[in-house]
């Protein structure tokens, strides 16, 4: 059973060049996740690469601020 599903928001940890960002998990491959990141490239992450995100965290990719 994977520890994320698709459309989970997640922080993943600085590999290579690419540093930490918050994502979502928008599939699964080899690695593990697909997650796309707020540039909307995508990223292959393994489980232990991944922390799923609180909704603060969501937001401020997301640019919502819950105003109406």
């Amino acid at each position: 059973m994977p520890k994320f599903n698709v459309n989970d928001w997640v922080r993943s940890v600085a590999v290579g060049s690419k540093e930490s960002f918050v994502g979502q998990v928008t599939g699964f491959c080899e690695a593990g996740y697909i997650v796309r990141c707020a540039e909307n490239k995508r990223w292959g992450r393994s489980d232990d690469q991944l922390d799923l995100v609180n909704d603060d965290a969501k937001r401020l990719v997301c640019g919502f601020t819950g105003a109406a």
